[in-house]
C-alpha cells in the first residue's frame, strides 16, 4: 500500500513511478518482467489514469467494472472473472528510454460502486479483501500496489479493508511542518488496519516499510530543519526514513 492520510504528498506519483520502474525490470533466471497490478482505491483514479490512460479508466467506470463491484461479488461468494475488472496496458515504447515500459494491469474505483460496497459494512468487505481477493490475484501477479486516498476515516470501510489486506505500507512524506504535524494520523490508521486484520484473519496485518521522502532536496533549509524530527517519528513507530 502507498498511503499517507494527508493529501498532496505524492501517493499516486510514487505509485506510478514504482510500478513503471519495477515492472520494467526482469527476474534473474526467468527472463521475464514482474507481473504487476495497481489497485487505485482513490475515486479520482489519478494513478490508474497515468498508467493506462484516462479513456480506458472512464470506460471501465462507466461499465461498473470497478473494485467496489468486485468486492461486492466476492463478499457473497458469486463467481468472479478477474478479467472483467482489469484494465491492461501493453508494452510501451516511449521513444526516449532504452528500456520499454512493461505491461501492467489496473483496477479502479468510482464513487457510486464504492458507496454500494461501503453499505456491506466492515466484516463483509474485510472478508472479501482478506480472503476472496488474494485468491483471485495470487495466480496472476507477482506484486500488487494499492494506491490509497487521503482523509480516510475508520468508518471508510473500503480503503480501510484494502489497507488491512496489504502486506506492507510505504508512506510518502515531505519534511515540512504541515506533513509532520499530521503524520501520526497516518500511523493511527495503519494501526487500526492491523487490528482489523488480526481480528478478521488472525494475522499481523500490514508492516510499515518506511517513510519515503518525496519532493525533497537535501540542500534546502526545510530538509535540514525537519529531517531529524521525521526520523524520530519513524523510530517511534519502528520504521525508517527512506
Amino acid at each position: 500500500a502507498v498511503f499517507n492520510n494527508k493529501g498532496g504528498v505524492g501517493k499516486s506519483t510514487l505509485t506510478v513511478f514504482l510500478t513503471d520502474f519495477i515492472s520494467s525490470l526482469h527476474f534473474k533466471g526467468s527472463g521475464r518482467a514482474p507481473r504487476i497490478l495497481v489497485i487505485d482505491v482513490d475515486n479520482q483514479a489519478s494513478a490508474a489514469s497515468a498508467l493506462v490512460g484516462r479513456d480506458a479508466v472512464s470506460e471501465c467506470t462507466r461499465q461498473g467494472r470497478t473494485l467496489g463491484t468486485l468486492l461486492q461479488r466476492g463478499s457473497n461468494g458469486s463467481p468472479v472473472s478477474l478479467d472483467d475488472y482489469l484494465i491492461h496496458r501493453t508494452e510501451v515504447d516511449t521513444g526516449t528510454r532504452a528500456i520499454k515500459l512493461a505491461p501492467i494491469d489496473a483496477i479502479v474505483c468510482e464513487a457510486q460502486t464504492s458507496e454500494a460496497a461501503e453499505d456491506l459494512g466492515s466484516p463483509k468487505l474485510l472478508s472479501a479483501a482478506l480472503r476472496a481477493l488474494p485468491k483471485l490475484l495470487a495466480p496472476r501477479f507477482d506484486l500488487v500496489f494499492v494506491d490509497l486516498p487521503a482523509n480516510v476515516k475508520d468508518r471508510d470501510h473500503l480503503p480501510m479493508s484494502m489497507l488491512a489486506a496489504s502486506d506492507h505500507v510505504v508512506i510518502p512524506a515531505e519534511p515540512t511542518d504541515m506533513v509532520i504535524s499530521v503524520i501520526d494520523q497516518t500511523f493511527e490508521k495503519i494501526d487500526s488496519a492491523r487490528a482489523r486484520a488480526r481480528q478478521a484473519r488472525g494475522v499481523k496485518g500490514p508492516e510499515t516499510t518506511g517513510i519515503v521522502l518525496n519532493k525533497t532536496n537535501r540542500v534546502f533549509a526545510t530538509y535540514k530543519k525537519h529531517i531529524g524530527r521525521l526520523r524520530d517519528i519513524a523510530k517511534q513507530h519502528n520504521t525508517v526514513v527512506l
